[in-house]
């Protein structure tokens, strides 16, 4: 089994870009951007209990400069995905020129967020349990934190969404996480990523907590905000939050 993880980064396709039109400020955000997941979640994938077989970060053709000076090419492989196109395509080609034409176990994760120490250790377990030659696994429990507070969550629609591939497939693992259901995946339970709340990041943000009584397995919901825990981050993800929180802090200077 060759456990892989992909990331898009600075893709320019017809469904998926980078949040800032014009180049100049997309080169800034870029290069913010590039300074968190260096810090983030460069280091969640290359301080795995289990490894990666290879982390593929996904770029606009046209970035390779880029992907040069400011990515940490010790930790990701670059895959430059034509303008106006999709992501999967790209990705498969990957795969393959590096021998990952079966049995893979291939995950996708945002470049700002971050996965615990065992994420792959537990994927692979879960895996292998299920015997399954083609299935999809979804990373349900999780929290979300600004570094000053921190939310838990069952995200049954979590885009942490993985695939244990058993022979080459064209099915995306970029897909809509909002129906990820319909694809009968096994549920890995346990905190297992973190989403990290900051300027950008439009999408994601607080939910109003659910009460116990009214948690309903198999429905997505929140427990209440509770504190930044320093010890706690560091127990998850073993290394020091405060390098973080200096990159966040120096998103609003961009």
């Amino acid at each position: 089994m060759h456990p892989v993880v992909a990331t898009r980064f600075s893709v320019r396709s017809s469904t998926w870009q980078t949040p800032f039109g014009d180049e100049q400020s997309r080169q800034a955000w870029m290069r913010w951007r590039a300074e968190l997941i260096n810090v983030g979640l460069g280091y969640c994938i290359s301080h795995q209990s289990t490894p990666f077989d290879a982390a593929y970060l996904l770029l606009a053709e046209g970035d390779e400069a880029f992907f040069e000076k400011y990515i940490d090419s010790s930790v990701f492989r670059p895959v430059y995905i034509p303008a106006g196109k999709e992501s999967n395509p790209g990705l498969r080609k990957a795969l393959s020129r590096d021998g990952f034409g079966s049995d893979v176990l291939l995950s996708r994760v945002d470049s700002d967020d971050l996965i615990t120490a065992d994420y792959v250790e537990r994927l692979s377990r879960a895996a292998l349990e299920s015997g399954m030659p083609d299935q999809w696994f979804v990373a349900v429990d999780g929290q979300r934190s600004d570094l000053r507070q921190v939310q838990s969550f069952h995200y049954v629609n979590s885009p942490f969404i993985s695939r244990f591939v058993k022979n080459r497939t064209s099915e995306s693992i970029f897909r809509n996480h909002q129906n990820v259901t319909e694809l009968q995946p096994i549920l890995l339970e346990g905190v297992l990523w973190w989403q990290l709340l900051h300027g950008s990041n439009l999408a994601n943000k607080f939910w109003k907590p659910r009460p116990l009584e009214k948690q309903v397995r198999g429905k997505s919901y929140s427990g209440g905000l509770s504190e930044f825990q320093f010890d706690e981050f560091n127990r998850l993800f073993g290394f020091d939050a405060s390098k973080l929180i200096g990159v966040l802090g120096r998103e609003e200077c961009q």
